[in-house]
């Protein structure tokens, strides 16, 4: 699992925004954080998938990548797509 963020403080630089009336701006911030953030998931996923042996061939679209359609050969352990309540961390002690 991975997080990403598109820095720290954005909400609370919203929420002043918000607080002094400027609402578009408030907006335009909390918009352009959460699109610059998804956008960086989106890199580092494909990056993933790329170093574990199934690269996005050169045709697929965004639209292939929302419906999850990857080339994964059966041999591969599809955790790129477990919900993260199925996946369970065990540790040797």
């Amino acid at each position: 699992m991975f997080a990403v963020t598109a820095g720290a403080g954005i909400r609370q630089a919203a929420e002043q925004l918000k607080n002094e009336g400027r609402f578009l701006e408030s907006h335009a911030l909390q918009a352009l954080a959460l699109e610059s953030a998804e956008g960086y998931a989106e890199l580092i996923h494909r990056q993933i998938r790329d170093r574990w042996g199934f690269p996005d061939t050169p045709d697929m679209t965004m639209k292939d990548r929302f419906a999850a359609k990857y080339q994964a050969s059966a041999s591969h352990l599809d955790i790129l797509h477990v919900p993260i309540w199925k996946i369970s961390v065990s540790s040797s002690t």
